[in-house]
């Protein structure tokens, strides 16, 4: 049973499904171990298992899809 923090947003079984659903890896970036379910703070409920890494990414561009994109076109471009 893979580990993880649920910011009481599901109960065990309920966590643990989500996990499983993904074969034990982030939704995003497939690393295997420590998960946590990320969930939207407007009120709808849980979404994906992502690890720290991840759930850090996510928080720190405030969950706005344009600071992404153009996070990935910059590290597309230098590279």
């Amino acid at each position: 049973m893979a580990k993880c923090i649920n910011d009481n947003v599901l109960g065990p079984h309920e966590t643990q499904e989500v996990i499983d659903g993904q074969d034990n890896k982030c939704y995003l970036c497939k690393a295997h171990g420590h998960l946590l379910i990320d969930h939207n703070h407007s009120g709808k409920g849980p979404r994906v298992a992502l690890c720290q890494h991840c759930m850090l990414m996510l928080g720190h561009s405030k969950s706005d899809p344009k600071t992404l994109m153009a996070g990935a076109e910059y590290l597309t471009n230098i590279h």
